[in-house]
């Protein structure tokens, strides 16, 4: 192990941030933004470019910030008293396992691992801890699998916690994990996915950083490889290296020395691939509130972008009705470009209808009072995703349209099942052809006042217990077909 590590693993080398300011800058042009990004230690917005872009400065920089001329707003004056404020309030909180609420707060690794077991042993029917492999370091990577459905059922992946400071993604895994857990035998709509499909959600890919964020760097984002680490989203094997990944060890977007050089990004490939039933997976990070879906490394459209899109749109309208949230649906590149990122290789090589969501928030050290609405907004969209995969399940033992394709060259059937509905949807095979396209009926009138959406959704106090709302009615689907309309044509 090296000298760096060593002193990361000791909390009185923590590193601090005193004085570091949280600016929001506004910046009109590219020659702007180069200006702000020499300034900052490091640029927080996800899409840096004209508009507002939010930036970490350290005191020493904040006057040449302000000497750029550069409108400008002060949004957290000083990191660290947030850090030591979130510090103080964690030692102080009751231990859940004395009678403390689990979710009423943030969790180090140990809890969330104590917490799997437990949530096994509550449920042993429908549930199990499976260990996927070892970190860098030798910490277990585990996750919760849930589910009756048996061989050959869809399986759906859940991931959280890539990026290690990133702590309001582990919790909600965790509440993504407790909501099925918590709703079956008790709501018809889980009770059916859990019957009908394998759920998987693993809430730490990162447990040698997400230590590090608890211990020495609160801000720390990468594994531990070397002192300098690599940025696991960088480090997938479909298109690693290109955009949006640096060669530099020591940015925050290195992409490591090769595809999978990694032990976190390959334990997860390889548990992918002995698989060989996943048919679709959501990546859990902040901030941004953003519901992506590939390309990440390009600008292109993917082949099946009319049933991605639409999904992701699923996804954001379910999060809207649950808490008001707005999380807008676009494509990972129009974001920022992000080549090497899980999302691309869940798609473009695994086969998976494959999603990021960007969490709610304005800084990765956020209140606990962000669990519960991030939870209620997440288990939402983690629904919507279910369903699709419970629509690809064979009505008959000979069906065999419906599921994935055994990671092949071609995706799985993106169509969504919706109880008979037309989705009218083009999928593009890789030659550029397009097949089962349908026809839309664009002029098609919708229920005038149709049903309201389903229920939002709350904590429920006792267990941790992320409530559940029944599936989207057909009719919200035909709409959100109407509004995808357009990429029936590409």
């Amino acid at each position: 192990m090296s000298l760096a590590l060593v002193l990361a693993s000791t909390p009185a080398a923590a590193r601090r941030y005193d004085g570091h300011a949280i600016v929001r800058v506004q910046v009109q042009s590219p020659a702007e933004l180069a200006i702000v990004t020499a300034i900052a230690d490091e640029v927080w917005t996800h899409r840096p470019g004209p508009g507002a872009v939010d930036v970490r400065v350290a005191p020493g920089r904040l006057a040449e910030l302000r000497a750029t001329g550069l409108p400008h707003e002060i949004r957290i004056a000083d990191a660290q008293a947030r850090i030591d404020a979130e510090r103080s309030r964690l030692a102080a909180a009751p231990d859940p396992a004395t009678g403390g609420a689990w979710f009423a707060d943030f969790r180090d690794y140990e809890a969330i691992m104590t917490q799997l077991d437990a949530m096994a042993a509550s449920a042993p029917e429908i549930a199990e801890v499976i260990d996927l492999g070892d970190s860098l370091e030798g910490r277990a990577i585990r996750g919760l699998r849930i589910g009756k459905g048996g061989a050959g059922a869809p399986a759906v992946l859940y991931t959280g916690t890539m990026h290690a400071r990133e702590w309001l993604a582990t919790m909600t895994s965790m509440c993504v994990a407790d909501a099925f857990l918590s709703g079956y035998g008790t709501d018809d709509h889980v009770t059916a996915l859990v019957d009908d499909l394998e759920i998987v959600v693993v809430p730490v890919l990162n447990p040698d950083g997400y230590v590090v964020s608890w211990t020495a760097d609160r801000y720390w984002r990468k594994n531990t490889r070397d002192g300098y680490g690599v940025d696991l989203n960088r480090n997938f094997g479909h298109a690693w290296g290109g955009a949006g990944a640096s060669g530099n060890p020591y940015d925050e977007t290195y992409h490591g020395e090769g595809p999978f050089s990694e032990p976190e990004s390959a334990v997860l490939r390889d548990f992918v691939e002995l698989h060989g039933g996943f048919v679709a997976h959501v990546d859990f990070h902040s901030f941004a509130q953003l519901v992506l879906y590939p390309w990440g490394y390009t600008y292109d459209a993917a082949p099946d972008e009319p049933a991605l899109a639409m999904l992701a749109d699923g996804m954001s309208a379910a999060i809207a009705q649950s808490t008001g949230a707005s999380y807008p649906a676009i494509q990972g590149s129009d974001l920022y470009p992000a080549a090497g990122a899980v999302d691309d290789w869940a798609y473009g090589d695994a086969g998976m209808m494959a999603f990021t969501i960007e969490l709610r928030g304005d800084d990765f050290v956020v209140p606990p009072s962000e669990i519960a609405a991030a939870c209620a907004e997440n288990v939402a969209a983690a629904l919507v995703v279910a369903d699709w995969a419970h629509g690809q399940v064979p009505t008959e033992p000979d069906d065999t349209t419906g599921g994935g394709d055994e990671h092949g060259d071609e995706h799985a059937d993106p169509t969504l099942d919706d109880g008979g509905l037309d989705d009218g949807t083009t999928s593009t095979a890789d030659d550029g052809t397009t097949e089962g396209e349908a026809d839309v009926d664009d002029g098609a009138p919708l229920d005038d006042e149709p049903d309201a959406l389903p229920p939002g959704f709350g904590l429920d106090g006792d267990r941790t217990g992320c409530a559940i709302a029944p599936r989207m009615p057909a009719w919200w689907w035909l709409a959100l077909l109407v509004v995808r309309r357009r990429y029936g044509t590409q």
